[in-house]
């Protein structure tokens, strides 16, 4: 925020909402609250949009005039000299200002709006020493001039600190913080855009004279406790100003910030509403309105309101984002797409200043394009299939994107060569454009989206990683993810409670594999045992090139919006995507269906907040996939038999799986004992066969393995117990009782391993030869011993 500039008793500033939120909920600055003139403060301190027209034309003032060289006859008049400065104010031409405001200066050395602005073209230099000497000169010239105040505070920020800078204010605005409040309010706003709102919280509370009756100061104090997430206090305070000033324009507005951000949009709508009647040209109450409305799926309503706002002021960027997401969401792609870069300026999209000349769309040939990421891994996966359009236009194409992702697309087509670091990049192109900016160029509407069927295909040796094991497993497998990232600005709406999500499996038919990772990626541990087989693949996965190859294998993705939506339908894959009621605009409305995504179909909340519908829904259409494809699940054997070392904990996990899902497949509890064993956990192998043996009790593998860990654990009688077990389920069985002679051999137990030898003897004749050379070794064991 830049400090105010002052001439002959005015004030000029830019206002600027901040941003929060899908779409952007627009917080009313403390310094809108100022009309352009003092005296006009003091007659109607709440009318808001004095303050925005003021703007408007001092702006267009400095727009029209121009600069010219100073005539001879205002040379020595410093009022006319500061006003030809501030011309060069908006062109951020600090020198020449500075200039003519140093002339305007020794003409009038004690004008304090001369100094003020000195010290402002000081501040536009990034010269904040120099800044706040003149804004402290301004003070001691005018005590008494609000906007000086918190021009020094601020500049007292930038060069010691918030701290320091909250001490001065402390200092400066104690015991009249009540007739300054336009500076306290400058200050609270510049602490909260500076992502320091417990500062703010901290002034406040210092300035005991701040009558709580006021609505201004209560006012203030919402916008810190809102900074700090504090919803309800800021809740309770806006309650409180409404109860005594129910027209009150920035606390109706503030109070439908935040039902908005409480998820009430009707609330929200209501405030709005109040807000122009009381001022019809309010651009920030139609705004909120339009942010109330498009909460709602109300989009034709909110891009009326969102352009209304516009009409008011232009240069309302938070209404120009919002109009551009609301115009995407109702489809019309070209008109949403000319005004997407307004993004860049509310902080919406992360894209940064470079050197390099913006690429317009046009053909450059023997020319090089730097296209950069944005937003999320989503946002990426689902606009690299333009890149493959760009290069047609170039010589050659650099992409930088996020490190998880270069695996996955370090061969995609198009790209000539992949970076993680802009600044590498940088260097080896002509031109630069965001990767979200290249639809305007290309998309009129949803017809010319390239590449709907997919375009996306995992690494071979990822492919090759994975194909082992899910080659051996065989039935309908499911991939699934239920949460978003928490950062995001809608996740609380987007993603879905696990004991939610988990409803949908409880079918013996099904594999499901969890693809989920980050902070929710724990909850896999609370799946609820049943018939589904449910394995965690999160852990073992190390980047978007493992997730998909993983998918390559499944026949389904089931998840909320989220990046693995995004990758499964650029891979062609059967997914289907779960949404809240008012969703990201990329899904528009009142359709299954996705232009982006050809495989994808649309699972929607029908009221807010309802997902147990959605999981009805979706469990059924799981059914009849069920019924059509006649499912059962197997696994082959040889997955447990050739599991190399760098399987052999995904195996183990999937081992566990199965005895969750109630599958005891012998050959799975076998490996899974061998896996303890040789780790040294014996009694943990013990307990695996003892689990097991009650679900199986009359299998001999499990009973031979069991005596045999027993014997190791010098559990002799158990050994034996387990042993006449499985002798007795089946006492013609030779092999089972050499295998039994063999372990008890080892553990030194030789008068009961030779009886055993001669029972096989008489049991199968073609052992004889082989049990009567064991028979020898163990005599002469006995003998030695």
């Amino acid at each position: 925020m830049a400090p105010k500039q002052v001439t002959s008793g005015a004030t000029t500033t830019n206002y600027s909402g901040l941003s929060r939120g899908r779409i952007t909920t627009h917080c009313i600055s403390t310094i809108a609250i100022k009309t352009l003139h003092n005296h006009a403060y003091r007659r109607n301190f709440s009318d808001c949009n004095l303050y925005q027209l003021g703007n408007t034309k001092m702006r267009a003032t400095l727009k029209t005039k121009g600069t010219k060289p100073i005539p001879s006859n205002v040379s020595n008049r410093p009022q006319l000299l500061e006003r030809m400065a501030l011309r060069h104010f908006h062109s951020s031409d600090w020198d020449k200002a500075l200039k003519l405001l140093r002339q305007a200066h020794s003409l009038a050395p004690q004008n304090h709006s001369i100094c003020n602005n000195i010290g402002v073209a000081f501040w536009g230099k990034k010269s904040y020493k120099k800044a706040r000497h003149w804004f402290s000169k301004a003070i001691s010239l005018a005590p008494q001039t609000t906007s000086y105040i918190g021009n020094f505070v601020r500049s007292v920020i930038e060069t010691e600190g918030s701290t320091a800078a909250v001490s001065q204010a402390i200092t400066l605005l104690h015991g009249k913080a009540h007739t300054h409040k336009h500076a306290l309010g400058a200050i609270v706003d510049y602490l909260v855009q500076r992502e320091e709102p417990q500062l703010a919280l901290t002034l406040l509370s210092k300035l005991h004279d701040c009558p709580e009756s006021d609505p201004d100061i209560l006012f203030l104090w919402t916008t810190a406790y809102k900074a700090t997430n504090q919803i309800d206090k800021a809740m309770e305070l806006a309650n409180h100003g409404l109860s005594a000033h129910p027209d009150h324009i920035p606390l109706l507005l503030r109070r439908s910030e935040l039902f908005f951000h409480l998820e009430l949009p009707a609330e929200a709508e209501r405030d709005a509403r109040r807000a122009i009647e009381l001022s019809e040209t309010n651009a920030n109450a139609y705004l909120a309105l339009g942010n109330a409305l498009i909460k709602q799926n109300r989009v034709q309503e909110a891009i009326k309101n969102y352009e209304t706002a516009i009409n008011i002021n232009p240069s309302l960027g938070s209404a120009q984002w919002n109009l551009s997401l609301a115009l995407l969401l109702a489809g019309r792609f070209k008109e949403g797409w000319a005004k997407y870069h307004w993004g860049i300026s509310q902080k919406k999209r992360d894209v940064p200043a470079v050197s390099l000349p913006a690429w317009d769309g046009s053909t450059v040939p023997q020319k090089t394009i730097l296209v950069r990421h944005e937003q999320g891994f989503g946002d990426v996966i689902q606009f690299v299939r333009f890149l493959p359009l760009v290069r047609k236009r170039c010589a050659s194409l650099l992409f930088v994107c996020q490190k998880g992702l270069i695996p996955l697309l370090e061969k995609f087509p198009g790209v000539d060569e992949i970076f993680s670091d802009t600044n590498e990049a940088l260097q080896k192109a002509d031109y630069f454009v965001p990767l979200l900016d290249i639809p305007k160029f290309i998309l009129s509407d949803e017809n010319d989206i390239p590449s709907r069927s997919g375009y996306i295909e995992p690494p071979r040796n990822y492919k090759c990683k994975w194909q082992p094991f899910f080659s051996s497993i065989k039935g309908l497998k499911i991939g699934v993810v239920w949460a978003g990232n928490p950062n995001h600005t809608n996740d609380k709406n987007r993603s879905i409670h696990f004991q939610i999500f988990q409803k949908i499996f409880y079918d013996k038919n099904i594999f499901v594999f969890s693809l989920q990772k980050g902070s929710a990626a724990k909850d896999a541990c609370n799946f609820k045992p049943g018939s589904t087989i449910f394995l965690d693949l999160g852990p073992y996965i190390e980047d978007f090139a493992d997730t998909s190859a993983i998918i390559k294998h499944l026949d389904l993705v089931i998840c909320v919006d989220t990046s693995v939506a995004h990758l499964a339908g650029a891979m062609g894959k059967q997914v289907w995507t779960l949404l809240p009621f008012a969703p990201d605009w990329r899904w528009q409305l009142d359709r299954e269906d996705t232009p982006w995504y050809n495989s994808m179909k649309l699972y929607r909340q029908p009221a807010p907040g309802d997902w147990d519908s959605v999981i009805k829904q979706v469990e059924n259409d799981l059914q009849e996939i069920i019924k059509t494809t006649k499912g059962h699940t197997n696994v082959d054997i040889q997955l447990f038999h050739q599991a190399t070392d760098g399987y052999t904990q995904l195996v183990t996990d999937f081992c566990r799986a199965l005895r969750a899902g109630n599958r005891y497949l012998t050959e799975a509890v076998l490996f899974e004992v061998k896996v303890l064993q040789n780790r040294g956990l014996a009694v943990e192998a013990a307990a695996l066969l003892r689990e097991s043996l009650r679900a199986l009790p009359e299998n001999t593998d499990l009973l031979l393995a069991l005596g045999g860990v027993l014997l190791t654990l010098n559990e002799y009688g158990d050994a034996l117990d387990s042993f006449q077990t499985a002798i007795s389920i089946d006492p013609t069985n030779s092999d089972n009782m050499m295998w039994i002679a063999v372990a008890l051999v080892k553990h030194g137990h030789f008068n009961i391993a030779a009886d055993i030898l001669d029972v096989v003897r008489t049991l199968d004749p073609n052992k004889y030869e082989k049990c009567r050379k064991m028979r020898r070794v163990i005599d002469r064991l006995i003998g030695s011993s």
